[in-house]
């Protein structure tokens, strides 16, 4: 997909699943400093006992739930199948957004201990993030603004692991026309399913150049074209919806 739109990226793409032992090492490191406890309970069994935040899908962790001390510090003869989480403590991680502006977060509050390797064997959304953009020498982000909070977490580990955080770019999302976010889980349209149907790919640029404040969309016929006019001041500080009119327009000649 991202080269039928024209993208491209540096160097060759690494494929996380087999590149995990960077993440391993890191989850090693933090159980050195025993900041990391095995967790064998579930989304369900949390729920019991906690509720998630309004609008969030995670149930916090409490210290309570925590197992008895010690905990393992070397885990090479870790049993299988088990979750491991990091250690919380009640601090707030202050950080300034390039597009959003200050934030403030308390991952300890909002989440409690999460996870940082599950029991399939892989590391978390917060792991994987942390360690990929240290190992790949990432310093700037870009993303939805869905994953402010999720920042406060990655942060909190980098500070744990000793390594600088990139600058962040947080983007309201494009929603559709009754408000919710374009995810798999709401059966939104993909752009495979675009590309697929027929769809050029200029005028996925057309569409996105709109929503993202160009001048003249309309006159956009490359990726080149895109980021000749893109500018970050111009981007909207609220959601985008994505209507109708819109998916029609993507069939237009």
């Amino acid at each position: 997909i991202l080269q039928w739109l024209g993208l491209d990226w540096d160097g060759p793409a690494l494929i996380q699943s087999a590149e995990l032992p960077p993440h391993r090492a890191a989850l090693d490191r933090l159980a050195a400093q025993g900041l990391v406890f095995p967790c064998s309970k579930t989304r369900k069994d949390l729920l019991l006992v906690t509720a998630p935040q309004e609008g969030d899908f995670e149930a916090r962790y409490a210290p309570e739930l925590r197992p008895d001390l010690p905990w393992p510090t070397d885990l090479h003869h870790a049993p299988p199948g088990l979750n491991w989480r990091v250690k919380t403590s009640p601090r707030e991680i202050h950080f300034t957004d390039e597009f959003a502006g200050p934030q403030c977060f308390d991952p300890h509050r909002e989440v409690g201990d999460f996870i940082l390797w599950t029991k399939r064997g892989q590391p978390s959304y917060q792991l994987a993030c942390v360690v990929d953009d240290h190992r790949t020498g990432v310093n700037m982000v870009f993303r939805g603004d869905d994953l402010l909070s999720s920042t406060a977490r990655q942060i909190l580990l980098s500070n744990l692991l000793g390594w600088p955080s990139p600058k962040w770019w947080h983007v309201p999302l494009v929603l559709d026309e009754q408000g919710e976010r374009l995810a798999k889980r709401n059966k939104a349209i993909r752009l495979t399913e675009l590309r697929d149907a027929g769809i050029r790919p200029e005028a996925i640029l057309r569409l996105l150049a709109k929503w993202c404040g160009h001048v003249a969309p309309q006159d956009i016929t490359s990726i080149h074209d895109f980021l000749a006019d893109f500018s970050i001041d111009r981007m909207p500080r609220t959601p985008v919806r994505c209507t109708q009119a819109d998916l029609d327009a993507l069939h237009q000649p």
